[in-house]
């Protein structure tokens, strides 16, 4: 059996057997490998297997799929000992014999990285907390009560699937200060719930603790970043 080893700034993380002849990578939830980090795409790049051979082909991705330091625009052919960068997550293929020392290998996996809190999620995790939740949220309207930053409290619908935190322009919700980070957290809708997803460590608090991996919300839990105060609820 083939294992897709994953590479953090050249550290190995993890090693996950690859059982699909289609592995989607990116920063979205529905994707097969999710690299959590605003350095990737929401659909950043695909493997497919093909007549024996798999291909990495880049998704139109912001930053890039790199093939051996080479920046790919169409579909190739990965070789043994290939390496897949994309942002600092470096992607290899290899056999049990290459990967027996690693970390055994899950269906269900998660990697935290403090040096730049990027977390590594697979969608059968997120799939089993939103069918457990699925069947009671399902119709219902959800809200962000939001105070804090100089603002007035606000109740804010929540109407799209993702609403960035963080200081840069693009970000739904905004927080100041000159050493405020442009990207700290969001909160996403996946089937008919909402996650909080921390960007940087330590800097999301829930429920009056720190979280630094994707956490799913409940009505009536409270968010606190920085001077931002963010309460989820629902009729």
């Amino acid at each position: 059996m083939n294992y897709l080893e994953v590479y953090f700034n050249g550290v190995l993380k993890q090693s996950l057997p690859v059982k699909n002849d289609v592995i989607s990578i990116g920063r979205a939830a529905d994707n097969d490998i999710v690299i959590d980090n605003m350095g990737v795409s929401s659909h950043h790049a695909v493997i497919s297997k093909k007549n024996n051979h798999f291909h990495i082909e880049d998704l139109n991705s912001t930053n890039g799929t790199f093939l051996n330091n080479q920046n790919i625009s169409s579909r190739h052919v990965i070789k043994p000992h290939d390496a897949i960068s994309i942002g600092k997550h470096t992607l290899k293929f290899s056999d049990w014999t290459q990967s027996k020392n690693t970390k055994a290998p899950t269906n269900n996996y998660l990697v935290n990285d403090s040096a730049d809190e990027t977390i590594v999620i697979s969608k059968r995790t997120i799939e089993k907390s939103k069918s457990a939740n699925q069947s009671s949220y399902e119709h219902r309207p959800f809200y962000l009560i939001i105070r804090g930053e100089l603002m007035e409290i606000s109740k804010q619908l929540l109407t799209k699937n993702n609403y960035g935190i963080g200081k840069h322009k693009d970000n739904e919700i905004r927080i100041g200060g000159w050493f405020t980070p442009a990207y700290i957290a969001e909160i996403e809708k996946i089937g008919h719930s909402y996650y909080v997803i921390p960007l940087k460590k330590n800097m999301v608090k829930l429920n009056n603790t720190f979280i630094n991996s994707s956490t799913l919300l409940a009505p009536s839990d409270e968010i606190k970043i920085k001077k931002l105060y963010l309460k989820f609820l629902t009729d």
